[in-house]
């Protein structure tokens, strides 16, 4: 999931979520409206979402658990790939966010489906997974790649052990250059709009800096 303001990015935000962690859903709120704020005044900032469960999760992707987040990822996934307004994958976030609102377990089949549905992707817990748009790409090997490699990611790169987490990347050109920040845990607004304003200023001085 990418999303990015309308000039070219000179600033690139990692964020490592569970979307069954009521921080990392905090957390996902004020990265989203901090950046779009600063791209409104012209910053230039891509936000980047990846998927970090804190189940430990069947990286074969032969099984779906019950309810876990794992699901969760397997499914955003899934239901974000291909889009062509990626600005739509931060709702998508936002809707499997709000299944923490209902009673545990938050992410049953029955309940992912009707997310899916409400997207207007065809699911159904209760057919064969093969023949299910949403559960067979779930179970697929390159859903089971792709989430993997968020997991390394996080691990890593980023150096997290559990999330939230983050890592702002100076970009040039819209590429990476230089030494990326480890963000570890929520921070307060003020201390992430200070560390963005240094990282557009001085790209140099991130690496000095204590996540």
């Amino acid at each position: 999931i990418g999303v990015r303001g309308p000039a070219l990015p000179r600033l690139g935000v990692a964020l490592f979520l569970d979307l069954d962690c009521p921080h990392c859903r905090e957390d996902f709120a004020v990265w989203r409206r901090l950046i779009a704020e600063e791209n409104e005044a012209g910053a230039g900032i891509e936000l980047r979402v990846y998927q970090f469960p804190r189940d430990g999760c069947d990286t074969s992707g032969r099984t779906l658990d019950a309810h876990g987040s794992c699901n969760a990822a397997r499914a955003l996934l899934c239901l974000t790939q291909g889009l062509s307004a990626p600005e739509l994958a931060l709702a998508y976030v936002d809707r499997l966010f709000a299944l923490q609102d209902q009673a545990a377990p938050h992410f049953t089949s029955a309940r992912l489906a009707e997310v899916a549905r409400s997207l207007g992707v065809d699911a159904d817990p209760g057919r064969p997974a093969a023949d299910d748009p949403l559960f067979s790409c779930m179970q697929s090997p390159a859903t089971t790649a792709t989430l993997h490699r968020h997991l390394r990611l996080a691990q890593d790169v980023a150096g997290l052990v559990a999330p939230p987490g983050a890592l702002l990347i100076p970009l040039t050109g819209g590429q990476p250059t230089g030494r990326a920040m480890q963000i570890h845990g929520r921070k307060p607004r003020a201390t992430l709009a200070a560390w963005i304003y240094d990282a557009l200023t001085s790209p140099d001085a991130l690496s000095t800096k204590t996540p």
